[in-house]
């Protein structure tokens, strides 16, 4: 019990930092300022201490988050495997809706992965990282 825990825990530090340092690279990342003002450069490039703090805050949500998350699908798949099947169903029904509203397509334009079948599994498996 010991080492999943702990392995557990490793994984949501992990998460957390690869998300924390993605955001660091993308807000840093010129070109996306310009285009994107309004999205990005809210990380201080000249504040080192701020900007760790902003990053330290991501590491922690992102963490924080999927941390609730597993503990929330692990209490409802310990009641009821209909149940957990039922909300992981609607949760991807709501993550593919979204994706519609925002894009304004549910399925990715790379090529080799516009076809149902791939975009269907890359949205599958981009719902299941979040």
């Amino acid at each position: 019990m010991l080492c999943s825990s702990s392995a557990g825990g490793g994984a949501l530090v992990a998460v957390g930092y690869i998300g924390a340092e993605l955001e660091h690279n993308i807000d840093m990342d010129p070109n996306d300022r310009k285009r994107m003002p309004q999205l990005h450069g809210y990380l201080p490039a000249d504040q080192k201490r701020r900007c760790a703090a902003v990053l330290t805050g991501v590491l922690m949500y992102l963490s924080g988050f999927l941390a609730t998350k597993w503990v929330v699908v692990s209490a409802l798949a310990s009641v009821s495997g209909r149940a957990v099947t039922g909300w992981i169903g609607a949760e991807f029904l709501l993550f593919v809706l979204l994706r519609f509203s925002g894009e304004g397509s549910w399925r990715f334009s790379a090529r080799g992965l516009d076809g149902t079948g791939p975009s269907l599994l890359m949205v599958f498996m981009l719902y299941m990282a979040t």
